[in-house]
């Protein structure tokens, strides 16, 4: 990362647990200053500042309390399918956009912003006219009535917040571009983090386990910060519009598996 980074903070929220205090405790730990945006405060030194993602007020009130420019953001915050459906759409999806949205202005040229995405996000199954539609909503609620978010249940409307960040992705990079402000979205295989056990709960045992079988052992939250440093910092300065699977072959060796 260029010296500039030194002196222009990195959002990153999620702070308080699991990947995000990780990329918290990574880019502090290499002299960056980060403002940790969470509903309870990261037991790291720092500067913090509480938000309820799941709340739009709350949200506006942070972004006008935040100070730029920004070197970049990384949303790490994201609920399992274990909440019920409205609420895990407001902080994986809803949340996201608002917050980033919000903090456009704020971002200094030439900023990258990280979105944490997921393997799930490839259960999502909407139909591409569907999720234009869903992207082009910008009512929280309407979004929420048009999925029936208070009916699928978690588990279903965990794959459509992360389809959904995912289709998003290609319209901030396009808002981003004129600034060089870089988007980019990492979708991580299962991680041992603190919440590692309701993803169990709400994709279902077998199938959570069957990944730690496949590569031995489950990611961690380290080695997911790491790829989020990296997309933050100008050595990724190329990499711009893109998902980066951090999965530790995952994929590949189900491939194999059913081939």
């Amino acid at each position: 990362m260029t010296s500039k980074s030194f002196r222009q903070p990195f959002i990153v929220t999620g702070a308080a647990s699991g990947i995000g205090a990780a990329t918290l405790a990574l880019l502090g730990g290499s002299g960056h200053h980060c403002i940790a945006i969470d509903r309870v405060a990261p037991k790291s030194e720092g500067h913090y500042l509480a938000c309820d993602l799941a709340d739009e007020a709350a949200i506006v009130s942070a972004c006008a309390a935040v100070e730029g420019p920004l070197a970049g953001i990384a949303y790490v915050a994201g609920v399992p399918g274990t909440w019920p459906g409205p609420m895990v759409m407001k902080v994986n999806y809803l949340g996201a956009r608002r917050l980033i949205e919000g903090l456009m202005p704020k971002l200094a040229d030439g900023a990258s912003v990280v979105l944490i995405s997921s393997l799930a996000a490839r259960h999502c199954g909407l139909e591409a006219p569907l999720l234009q539609k869903l992207l082009g909503l910008s009512q929280w609620d309407a979004v929420n009535e048009a999925i029936e978010a208070d009916t699928i249940g978690g588990p279903r409307a965990y794959e459509i917040s992360k389809g959904l960040l995912n289709a998003w992705m290609p319209q901030a990079t396009r808002l981003g571009a004129r600034r060089g402000i870089r988007f980019n979205v990492i979708s991580p295989g299962p991680v041992a983090t603190p919440i590692l056990q309701d993803f169990r709960d709400s994709m279902g045992h077998a199938r959570v386990d069957a990944a730690e079988q496949l590569l031995g052992r489950y990611g961690r939250a380290e080695e997911i910060a790491a790829v989020i440093a990296f997309l933050l910092g100008s050595s990724a300065s190329w990499v711009n519009g893109t998902e980066i699977v951090v999965d530790g072959g995952l994929q590949a060796l189900r491939e194999v598996a059913a081939a």
